[in-house]
Formats: structure tokens, sequence, C-alpha cells
């Protein structure tokens, strides 16, 4: 499905990053459509409950049933659905977490995939994650977050990334 005109930012990185606000900065300057993976999830999951812990096993769940594909096939039906009814050519993933997904979203989209890697000092994403707020209900404590396996690996996103920031 690659297309000159489309482009998709995929964002990667440790949970409190920055990915959202970039999410959202492309949205504002940029007219672009976010598609979170967390919604994705709990589209293809509605039984999920709404914290932390629940949505990060199921959405490794979802990646070992067919390797990280649903990612991209999720995002395929809503790059369609919205072109169908406008104009819209940017869209940003928040977030991809494992290297399939990637892989799957640069053979789905091709050369219209740009994908930017976030990072930060470990300090810096403890801090931020415990003035944290929103619908998800959170685990206690960063440490808690990093015990998932997932979560353990998102840097390795940063060695296949087009772009690494350190936020």
């Amino acid at each position: 499905m690659p297309n000159s005109e489309l482009r998709i930012v995929v964002l990667s990185g440790p949970i409190c990053s920055g990915k959202s606000e970039l999410a959202q900065l492309f949205s504002e300057r940029h007219d672009a459509v976010t598609v979170k993976t967390r919604d994705l999830i709990l589209e293809l999951k509605p039984r999920v409950k709404q914290e932390r812990a629940s949505l990060q096993r199921a959405g490794e769940a979802l990646d070992r049933a067919d390797g990280g594909k649903w990612v991209s096939s999720a995002l395929a039906r809503i790059i369609e659905a919205r072109r169908v009814n406008g104009d819209v050519r940017l869209f940003v993933l928040d977030s991809a977490r494992i290297l399939q997904q990637v892989e799957s979203l640069r053979e789905a989209f091709g050369v219209s995939v740009f994908h930017v890697h976030l990072t930060a000092k470990s300090e810096v994403l403890e801090t931020r994650y415990g003035s944290r707020g929103g619908k998800t209900r959170e685990l206690p404590s960063y440490a808690d977050v990093r015990r998932s396996k997932t979560e353990r690996a998102i840097e390795d996103l940063a060695r296949v990334a087009d772009v690494v920031v350190e936020t």
C-alpha cells in the first residue's frame, strides 16, 4: 500500500519519553491523524481493563498471535477509511512497541514510513511517570512498568529508527 503522498510517522520509545506529546504536535501543526496502539488494543480486545498491566499483557498477546502484524493491519484499515472521506496524508502511530511491528509497517507501507525513536535518561522517565495522569490506571512505579518484557526491550528499537531523539 505504499503511496508517494502518504506519510506515516511511527513513534517508539519508553513510556514517558514524550511520544504522545510529539504526536499531538504533529496533529496541531500538520493536521496529522494520530493512531494510538492503546486504542487499537481496546478495539481488538474490548474487555481489557484500562490499566497499564492489562494493556501491556493484551498487546503482548496480540504480538504473539501474529508477530506484531496486527498494528499494520489496523492502521491500514484506519488509513483507508480516512482517505476515502478526505485528503488525509499524514498519520502518526503512537506507538510501535516491538521490532516486528516496525518491520510489518515498513513491509506494508514502504517508503511512506518514517520511524522516530524517543528516549530519555531513566531518572527523567521515572520523574515523568510519577506525575503522569490520564484515563489509564497506572502501575505503582516506573520499575513496575519496566518489568514488562516489551518495555524492557523498547530501547532496541533505536537501532532501526530513522532518527533517535533524546527528550
